[in-house]
């Protein structure tokens, strides 16, 4: 059984009290977790948080979860929100190092020194930080414990080459490339290390061999560039090195391409739209291959009002990049309002796939779900966004309209009030409110919920009519 299964189930006992439902959620992201599915394990332990708010267990898989997906500084809220264990610390370390603060990292790391994965972290972040004496005891006491650990081999060579023992460096990478004989970084390392000391042959083997992983690898291919000078073959060292320039260049390129594309997000916030239009054509024709320069395109031709042409841009930019969740959603938008509601509906869920954790992707389909009369399916979309962004007002506006529409007043209350609480000079949610508590029956508390809106919004047309139709005159 894992550190995470053992904790979870240690926590799971000290919580009695949790609500079913959120318990219900939480074991359906175990579930889905230990099936591979992250989408589906972030959305159902993000759940169970939004009805418990207090349920460490679902704060920690999903932490686990978070770091999995590359998203530290997300695992990082989720981490400090639970009480401290040894558990929590080594995944609260990791999500440090990974969010570029080894120090403190290395302040959680030194709370449990033991274990090869302790030391191990912990020289990594004290390498980091510039202590490099300090960084290879704990890499040689991670090795001591366990002697096949290709990753501490790797960072005690990076470790003693910036010391200046090529040798050490030379021994260590070789181990690493032992234990690790797929790693491009390790090979690469090794190459390097062998053209050091004049050994061509095994140099240029090790660097091959990086670059049959990642053919991309920069570094790798310029030290072999120099490995087949240094032997004598000038027309393979002139090739490696004619493709390092073809690099270089393709890099200014799309550096230059990314620098238009900012300003013409500048200039389009401040609606200089001919302006972002000629910055983002520009970027699209430095960078073919580029999505986003055609996805802001599209967003400033929505700006002039032309929703053809912003199709055809999201169009361009999905062909570029098919999991692009933003162009689908845009143009799910453009369908909606055309009401092209099956050809909206698929662009939404491809943006929700495409991007589980954005917050407005579920919301806008929880928003077409509910003008196509399908209740139940919006409010799962409208609690997913929530649980990703409880601030996330329009959606829990949306909740209480849904629960309204149910009459389930309970629920319906609660969304309008949490919003107040977030909110409290939110006109129509002090209106809907009213009108919740009118349907119940409760006509001072709608009366009072109305005048505060037009307290608000003096203009507000419905708050007036909603006040007449609860018995009492407008305030003048």
């Amino acid at each position: 059984m894992s550190f995470s299964v053992l904790f979870a189930a240690c926590l799971l006992t000290t919580v009695p009290l949790l609500a079913q439902e959120a318990e219900t959620h939480f074991n359906q992201g175990i579930a889905l977790k230990k099936k591979g599915d992250l989408v589906g394990a972030k959305a159902e332990l993000r759940r169970a948080i939004e009805i418990n708010p207090n349920f460490a267990a679902a704060r920690f898989y999903l932490a686990e979860t978070l770091l999995e997906d590359e998203r530290p500084k997300e695992a990082l809220e989720q981490l400090k929100a639970i009480p401290r264990s040894a558990s929590v610390d080594r995944l609260l370390g990791l999500a440090y190092l990974e969010n570029g603060d080894p120090e403190h990292a290395a302040e959680i790391f030194r709370q449990h020194p033991t274990g090869s994965e302790a030391h191990y972290y912990l020289g990594v972040a004290l390498g980091q930080q510039g202590q490099l004496q300090a960084a290879t005891r704990e890499f040689r006491r991670a090795l001591a414990l366990k002697a096949d650990f290709g990753a501490a081999h790797e960072s005690l060579g990076v470790a003693l080459r910036r010391e200046g023992d090529s040798a050490g460096a030379l021994h260590e990478f070789q181990l690493a490339a032992r234990w690790m004989p797929k790693n491009p970084v390790t090979l690469c390392d090794l190459g390097v290390a062998l053209k050091e000391k004049g050994r061509w042959e095994e140099a240029e083997k090790a660097l091959r061999g990086a670059l049959e992983l990642k053919p991309d690898f920069e570094r790798a291919r310029y030290t072999l560039g120099i490995v087949l000078r240094m032997r004598g073959e000038k027309a393979a060292a002139a090739k490696q090195m004619e493709q390092v320039r073809e690099s270089h260049e393709q890099r200014a390129t799309e550096a230059q391409g990314r620098k238009l594309i900012l300003d013409g997000i500048a200039a389009l916030k401040v609606s200089r739209v001919d302006d972002a239009k000629a910055a983002f054509e520009k970027a699209a024709a430095l960078n073919p291959t580029d999505a986003s320069a055609n996805y802001y395109d599209g967003l400033a031709e929505e700006k002039l009002g032309s929703a053809e042409q912003a199709a055809v841009l999201y169009g361009k930019a999905i062909a570029l990049k098919p999991d692009y969740a933003e162009a689908h959603m845009r143009l799910g938008i453009l369908h909606a309002r055309a009401k092209e509601t099956d050809a909206a509906l698929e662009e939404m869920r491809i943006a929700v796939a495409a991007d589980s954790d954005s917050a407005e992707a579920h919301y806008n389909l929880a928003k077409l779900l509910a003008m196509l009369d399908r209740t139940n399916d919006s409010l799962s979309q409208a609690e997913d966004c929530l649980a990703i962004d409880a601030g996330y007002l329009e959606a829990r506006m949306l909740l209480g309209n849904l629960y309204s529409e149910r009459g389930d007043i309970d629920r319906a209350a609660a969304a309008y009030q949490e919003v107040l609480r977030r909110k409290p000079d939110f006109a129509e949610a002090h209106n809907n409110l009213g009108l919740v508590w009118l349907n119940a029956g409760k006509k001072d508390l709608a009366e009072a919920e109305f005048r505060v809106a037009l307290r608000l919004k003096p203009d507000y047309a419905e708050a007036q009519a909603n006040l007449q139709l609860a018995g009492q005159s407008i305030p003048r």
